[in-house]
C-alpha cells in the first residue's frame, strides 16, 4: 500500500476502533509509517524480535527504555 492510502486507512481505522461500542482490531504490520495519530483509546503493543532487528532497535524499543520515556513524560507535567 502506497503511504498516502496507508495513511487514509490508519486514520480510518482508529476513528472507528475508538468509538464507543465497536469491534476490537489489530494491526499487524511489518513497519509503520512515522506521525500516525493514535488515540489515548488505543493500545499499543511493538514486538520487536527476530533476526533482521538491529541492536540498536533492541535498546530503543526495550521495555526499560519506554518506561523511562513514560516517566519523563510523566515528570515533565
Amino acid at each position: 500500500m502506497d503511504p498516502r492510502n496507508e495513511r487514509m486507512v490508519h486514520e480510518r481505522m482508529v476513528e472507528i476502533a475508538c468509538n464507543e461500542h465497536t469491534s476490537q482490531y489489530f494491526l499487524i504490520t511489518p513497519k509503520l509509517l512515522t506521525g500516525l495519530r493514535y488515540d489515548r483509546l488505543m493500545k499499543t503493543h511493538v514486538i520487536n524480535s527476530g533476526q533482521h532487528v538491529f541492536e540498536e532497535a533492541n535498546k530503543r524499543f526495550s521495555a526499560d527504555h519506554i518506561i523511562g520515556l513514560k516517566r519523563a513524560m510523566i515528570m515533565a507535567r
